[in-house]
């Protein structure tokens, strides 16, 4: 669901179930260093569109090697990059 892992976890909670945890960039990057390691580079990755559902909608299953294309070319973009639904951090110990 869009921007619902933008919402701060203390309100998120009242309206959600989270199946999974998502964190904002400072809190992973902290649990990181607190366990001993160091950040080599930090990055974000966008919409697949691989159907992780098993079943997506026959538009998007169509359209996918545009969005695809699309989600390739904004994860360029210095700021909508910070959008992506993911995190990547490399790390060293």
């Amino acid at each position: 669901m869009p921007f619902i892992p933008y919402l701060p976890l203390r309100f998120g909670r009242i309206f959600f179930h989270y199946g999974a945890r998502n964190y904002w960039q400072k809190e992973l990057a902290g649990m990181a260093k607190a366990s001993g390691f160091f950040i080599v580079e930090r990055s974000f990755i966008g919409l697949t569109f691989e159907g992780i559902s098993g079943n997506p909608p026959a538009l998007i299953k169509g359209a996918k090697p545009l969005l695809r294309s699309i989600s390739d070319k904004l994860e360029r973009v210095p700021i909508v990059k910070r959008f992506g639904v993911s995190q990547v951090l490399v790390c060293r110990k």
